[in-house]
Parts: structure tokens; sequence; C-alpha cells
């Protein structure tokens, strides 16, 4: 699984000290999302079709304090704003040096789609009704209806039937960031009594 939502409101809420971290919003911010509305909270009203007062400011002053040149997915990323190509040119010139594969998302589909590569990650069954392998769209219809469900005890239940999880996440994604992943993994290890062989890294 890359970047798991395990549970709703630790790995949403856990993107605020995430953010802090990376000095992309100040220590006012960070404490404004941790005692006024995380972004758990914020995107659960979002969802409820109304915003408190408090969720209402935070998310305004999020607005500000987050660049439109932030990718919240990556948030070290190269991107531009077509609108404003003036300072995309200062940045793409600052940052000439870094060489960005684009065509990363193709050679991985390519890669997880060769026999010895599923074979290799015990993914080599028919899965029906599919193809190819593919990464994550819009085309997908995705149900959110359930999206606050915690699906961390399914992890617990698959280990303990003697299924191997790997749970992976990057360490540039503040939507769903590894800080929540580790803490949820870290609980789950010791809800069920196992060791650290391999410590969790990025």
């Amino acid at each position: 699984m890359g970047n798991p939502l395990l549970e709703f409101d630790t790995d949403f809420s856990s993107g605020a000290e995430f953010l802090w971290s990376h000095g992309q919003i100040s220590e006012s911010t960070c404490q404004m999302l941790k005692n006024i509305c995380s972004f758990a909270e914020i995107k659960r009203q979002i969802r409820g079709g109304n915003l408190s007062t408090g969720c209402q400011e935070t998310s305004q002053i999020l607005s500000t304090k987050i660049s439109g040149y932030t990718d919240r997915f990556d948030v070290i990323a190269d991107t531009c704003q077509p609108q404003q190509s003036q300072q995309a040119y200062v940045l793409t010139k600052l940052q000439a040096e870094e060489k960005i594969d684009v065509c990363v998302e193709d050679k991985t589909i390519t890669y997880l789609n060769r026999k010895e590569v599923q074979k290799a990650l015990h993914a080599d069954i028919k899965l029906v009704g599919v193809g190819r392998w593919s990464t994550c769209s819009s085309v997908t219809a995705y149900d959110f209806q359930n999206l606050e469900n915690p699906t961390i005890s399914m992890l617990g239940k698959l280990v303990k039937s003697g299924v191997r999880v790997l749970s992976y996440s990057g360490d540039q994604d503040s939507v769903i960031p590894f800080t929540g992943t580790r803490s949820l993994v870290a609980g789950l290890a010791k809800e069920l009594a196992l060791n650290t062989t391999e410590s969790h890294r990025a």
C-alpha cells in the first residue's frame, strides 16, 4: 500500500506537523491546525457541506500560507503556475540542476506489469477484470462514503493470518504524511506484540 489512508483523523491531521517540519507553515499556523481546526476536521466539514467559523478561519489562513507552487502530494516538487510565468521562470532557473524524470509514472507502470516483478512481489495472480496494473486516477470511481472507516485493523487481521504487509509512504507527501502512517503502524505492532526487526525509514 502506498501512502494508505489507515485512520482518518490521524492520517489527515498529521499534515500540520509535517508541513511545519518542512518549513511550509509557521508555528502559529501549525498550532491553529492542532488546537482550532485540524486538516481532518476541515475535510470532514467540507464533505458535510458546512464549515464552522474556526475551520473557515483556519482554512483561509492556510490558503494564504501554503504557496500555489506547493504540490501537497510532493512538497518539494518542481511546479509551475502558467499565469505566473515570470516567477515560474525564476524558480525553474534556480532549479535548473535538478532533473526530474517526467515519464517516471509510465516507467513505473511498465515495470510493475513485468511478470518477474509481480512474481517477486507475490502479486502474480490474475486479477478479475484487470488486464494491466495502472496508477490511481480520476478515471477510477472511488467511493468516498466510507472514508472515515479505519482500515488499520484490517492490516492487523492480515498480519495475524500470516499475510505479509508492506506499507510504503513517500516522505514528501503532506496529504497522507508518513508521520501518521508511522505512528499507526507502530501502534498496531505494539497491539499485536510484534518486535521491530527493521526500523521505519524514508
